[in-house]
């Protein structure tokens, strides 16, 4: 916590701009950052604080129907998305993660043109 305290005390990553503070919900803020912080405002020596686990419900906070966001696809040539689907397929084969969802907008696009069923 030490450690923490005065790599918060340098960098101020947990001040905005103009000095005020990211303010978070998150556990981390609520039960390190901003126990530190507060004895940053009033000059004192961090004090340890007490770790309590917190309740299960605010770790595991989802509602039982997420939200699914649909991107766009910008080829309107089914020879591009074939080509740019390829293109995704063996970057995500190569170990990148964060194409699922492109893939899946150029699937679905291939279904309406009904290129793919």
């Amino acid at each position: 916590m030490e450690s923490y305290y005065n790599t918060l005390k340098i960098t101020k990553v947990h001040l905005k701009a103009d000095g005020k503070p990211k303010i978070s919900r998150y556990f981390k803020w609520m039960y390190v950052v901003k126990p530190l912080y507060e004895c940053m405002n009033i000059n004192l020596e961090p004090v340890v604080p007490t770790f309590k686990e917190p309740p299960t419900n605010d770790l595991l906070n989802f509602s039982l129907l997420p939200q699914i966001k649909k991107g766009s696809v910008y080829f309107d040539d089914p020879n591009e998305l074939v080509a740019r689907l390829n293109l995704l397929i063996s970057s995500q084969n190569a170990g990148n993660t964060g194409v699922n969802n492109e893939i899946i907008s150029i699937l679905e696009e291939l279904n309406e043109l009904y290129i793919i069923e």
